[in-house]
């Protein structure tokens, strides 16, 4: 599947699972969430920014801005990188405008998606993500917040 059918797949995809919470409301606990996500990684160390951040992520890690994902609050940025070893799985990295980083390892969307959708799977990988961060995060003292 090419990027262009990938992004008809996740749109359509993304249509019918709201229809099926408007649908069938008791579902929507199940799937939709509050707040921000867990895996707090760190903050945006002090004389850098999200921008910056970013760019790094792209040109030197080889993210990808995850355009179709949960909105938490405060968030800027969205990004994934698709695990080499396993394209089943993602890599997910949030940046917030208070400069928090927060990320997490999980199924994709397009290959599990009632998985991802009810975060089956979901895990840290803390030490994998504060490498591809490098030295531009501030690593957080509570890992689960």
């Amino acid at each position: 599947m090419n990027r262009k059918s990938s992004k008809k797949f996740l749109l359509i995809f993304t249509f019918l699972g709201q229809g099926l919470l408007f649908l069938f409301p008791r579902l929507r606990g199940m799937v939709d969430h509050t707040g921000r996500q867990r895996f707090l990684l760190g903050v945006i160390m002090p004389g850098r920014n999200a921008h910056d951040l970013i760019s790094y992520l792209v040109e030197q890690q080889g993210f990808e801005n995850h355009y179709l994902c949960w909105v938490d609050p405060g968030q800027i940025a969205s990004l994934r990188l698709i695990d080499p070893r396993d394209v089943r799985y993602q890599y997910h990295l949030r940046l917030f405008k208070d400069r928090e980083v927060r990320g997490h390892y999980e199924k994709t969307l397009r290959r599990h998606p009632w998985h991802h959708l009810l975060e089956i799977g979901m895990e840290p990988r803390r030490e994998q993500f504060l490498q591809f961060l490098g030295d531009w995060v501030i690593p957080s003292a509570s890992p689960r917040s």
